[in-house]
């Protein structure tokens, strides 16, 4: 039988320093890791968000006689819903209008705005139901122009 006189271990400080330092390298790769992981689907959201408001194809017109607003959705695209902007006297106020159009579809919506004219500018901007969450895109890159 052979004993083991006159050999020594680590020591348990040396020990534990050594797990401590293994395990906050362990947790800072996993850190970057993740990262880099939740960096790069937030950019990958960001550009999928860009495509799809750059292929939203809709005309929309606002009738004020009638208080009616028209849209036709000429894309391949879902429109939810609308925001309209409107400007005057260097403020501007957001109309949301919670009615949507189908792709390739035309809606007439009774909306009153007052008078058109009275605006400096009204636009609207399309807004879409992303269908991999349950938030919805607003696309103010390209509003359209109500006359």
């Amino acid at each position: 039988m052979r004993t083991n006189v006159g050999k020594r271990g680590i020591s348990p400080i040396i020990a534990s320093v050594l797990l401590i330092l293994i395990v906050v390298t362990l947790v800072s790769m996993i850190f970057m890791w993740s990262r880099t992981f939740f960096d790069s689907q937030t950019q990958d959201s960001e550009l999928l968000s860009k495509e799809l408001c750059s292929s939203v194809d809709f005309v929309a017109m606002l009738d004020s006689e009638e208080d009616t607003l028209e849209v036709a959705n000429r894309g391949n695209i879902d429109i939810s819903s609308f925001e309209i902007k409107t400007y005057l006297n260097g403020d501007s106020e957001i109309i949301e209008v919670d009615v949507g159009v189908f792709a390739g579809e035309f809606i007439e919506y009774d909306i009153n705005l007052g008078d058109i004219n009275s605006f400096e500018k009204v636009e609207i901007f399309p807004v879409l139901n992303r269908k991999s969450s349950k938030k919805s895109l607003t696309c103010y890159n390209d509003p359209v122009l109500l006359h």
